[in-house]
C-alpha cells in the first residue's frame, strides 16, 4: 500500500510555487520553483485538459466540484493558494485476460484509444484553499502564518497549540474559501468546511484538518477505487484491428491552448456578472453583449471538445475564438470610468481615467487620504486606510499595463511636506511607492 499527504502552495506576489510531500510524518523536497499558475491545478488533480473544459462547461455535481477547483479567477484574485492532497493507493496485481466483444459498432469513438482492465483500490481527497485579504500590508505575516499552519496537513502530525495559533492569525487577516474533490468516495464520506469564511478563529482549517485525517483512515480500510488502470487494445488476443483506434496525441498538445482560452473565457464570464448594468457605457445592452461574446467563445470550444473526442484529427482546427487577452481590452473599454468632470475648487493637471469600482479582474484600489491633524496625505495600494487619516477620494486602476488603461502613473510621496505626486511619465521617478496603470 502507498500512502501519501502532500501539500502544495501557489503564491502570489512574488509568484513563486513550494511543493513537499508527506509521506507518515516525514517531510521530503518534492519541488521548488516558478509555479505555471492555472494550470498547474489541473496537473494536480491528475486530469486532461479537455476534461477540464468540459467540466468548466457542462453541469452536474462532478462536472461542477472539477470547474470549481479548477476556477481561474478564483485562483487569482487569492493572495495563496493552497492544495492539500491525501492519496491512498492499494497496489493489486491483476491475471485478468480480455477478449474484443466485436459487434460492430457504427460509432467506434464509444471505444475511445483504451479500455479499463482493472481498477487500484483506494482513494484520494484534493482540498483547494484560497487565502484572500485587500490588505497588502498584511502579505507577509499571512505567507509566514501559511506557510507553518499547513506543516499540520500530514500522516500522524497532531494538530499542536503552536499550528493552531498560525491558523489563526490566517484567519484573522484574510478571508479563506475551499473547494473539494473526491475521488473514489462515496457521498457519505465526503465532508466539506462550513462556515462563513472569515472569522477570528481557527475554526476552518481545523475542520479541514479533521477531514484529512479521517479521510485517510477511511481510504486505508476501504474497497474504494481509486483509479482506472487503462489497457491498449493491441495487447487483446483476438485484436484483428476490428476498429480503428483514435490516436489522441496531437489532440492532447493542442488543448492545452484551448484549455487556458476557456478558464480565461470562464474568468472573464465571471467578472463581466459581477458587474452591474450600470457601469456599463450603454448599460444592460452593452452587458448583454458582453455576456453574448463569452458565452459564445465558450460554447465554440464546448463544440471544439466533442468534435475531437469523435475525431482527434480535427484537433489542428482550433476553435475561432478571439484571444481572451484581446477580448479582454475590449471589455475594459465598455466598463464606465468615474468622474467625468472636475470637483468644485480643482485645478487640472492632467487625464486619467480609471473605474469607481473594484470588481474588475487585474485592478487595484488605489485610497488617498487626509491626515486628521492637519494637511498631511497618503496615498494607499489595496489597504485600509492608515490610523490617523480619513479616505477623501478612492479609484480602481489597472496592476499592469492592460489595452487602452496603459497610462502609468507613479505614487511619489513627499514626506517633507506631507504631499503626494503623481506622475505619468514613462518611467518611475526615484522614491515611487508604486504605479498603477489608467486610460
Amino acid at each position: 500500500m502507498r500512502i501519501g499527504v502532500d501539500t502544495s502552495v501557489l503564491g502570489r506576489v512574488p509568484v513563486a510555487l513550494l511543493f513537499w510531500n508527506v509521506a507518515y510524518g516525514e517531510t521530503v523536497p518534492f519541488f521548488n520553483g516558478l509555479t505555471l499558475g492555472q494550470g498547474q491545478l489541473v496537473s494536480v488533480l491528475e486530469t486532461s485538459a479537455g476534461a477540464a473544459v468540459k467540466a468548466s462547461v457542462e453541469s452536474g455535481p462532478s462536472a461542477g466540484t472539477t470547474a470549481s477547483f479548477l476556477d481561474k479567477s478564483s485562483f487569482e484574485s487569492s493572495f495563496l493558494t493552497y492544495v492539500v492532497k491525501v492519496d491512498v493507493e492499494k497496489q493489486t496485481s491483476s491475471d485478468a485476460s480480455f477478449a474484443l466483444n466485436w459487434d460492430n459498432a457504427a460509432d467506434t469513438s464509444v471505444y475511445c484509444d483504451r479500455f479499463i482492465s482493472h481498477f487500484i483500490k483506494g482513494g484520494a481527497l484534493f482540498a483547494r484553499v484560497d487565502i484572500k485579504t485587500t490588505d497588502s500590508s498584511k502579505h507577509k505575516a499571512i505567507e509566514q502564518s501559511a506557510k507553518a499552519a499547513f506543516n499540520a496537513f500530514g500522516a500522524n502530525i497532531e494538530l499542536t497549540q503552536s499550528l493552531k495559533t498560525s491558523m489563526t492569525e490566517i484567519q484573522k487577516s484574510s478571508e479563506v474559501d475551499m473547494q473539494f474533490v473526491y475521488i473514489g468516495a462515496p457521498s457519505d464520506a465526503q465532508q466539506t468546511v462550513s462556515g462563513n469564511g472569515s472569522g477570528g478563529d481557527a475554526a476552518q482549517l481545523v475542520q479541514l484538518k479533521t477531514i484529512a485525517d479521517n479521510f485517510l483512515a477511511r481510504a486505508k480500510a476501504s474497497e474504494w477505487k481509486r483509479r482506472a488502470v487503462l489497457e491498449k487494445y493491441e495487447h487483446v488476443p483476438n485484436w484483428s484491428k476490428q476498429f480503428q483506434v483514435p490516436d489522441y496525441t496531437t489532440a492532447k498538445d493542442y488543448s492545452w491552448s484551448v484549455f487556458k482560452d476557456s478558464s480565461s473565457y470562464q474568468a472573464l464570464l465571471k467578472g463581466a456578472q459581477q458587474i452591474s448594468p450600470e457601469n456599463y457605457i450603454g448599460g444592460a445592452t452593452t452587458r448583454n453583449q458582453v455576456l453574448g461574446v463569452i458565452n459564445k467563445a465558450l460554447s465554440d470550444i464546448l463544440d471544439w471538445v466533442k468534435k475531437v473526442t469523435v475525431d482527434p484529427a480535427s484537433a489542428a482546427k482550433l476553435p475561432a475564438v478571439t484571444a481572451p487577452g484581446e477580448y479582454f481590452e475590449t471589455f475594459l473599454s465598455a466598463i464606465t470610468v468615474i468622474e467625468p468632470s472636475l470637483r468644485d475648487g480643482a485645478t487640472k493637471l492632467s487625464d486619467a481615467e480609471a473605474f469607481g469600482f473594484g470588481t474588475v479582474a487585474g485592478s487595484i484600489k488605489v485610497a488617498f487620504g487626509k491626515s486628521l491633524q492637519g494637511e498631511s496625505y497618503v496615498c494607499l495600494p489595496d489597504q485600509p486606510m492608515a490610523p490617523g487619516f480619513k479616505t477623501i477620494s478612492e479609484l480602481w486602476g489597472m496592476k499592469k499595463a492592460t489595452g487602452n488603461f496603459s497610462k502609468p502613473v507613479h505614487v511619489v510621496p513627499v514626506p517633507q511636506v506631507g504631499v503626494i505626486r503623481l506622475s505619468t511619465e514613462a518611467r518611475a521617478p526615484a522614491g515611487s511607492l508604486f504605479t498603477f496603470f489608467t486610460k
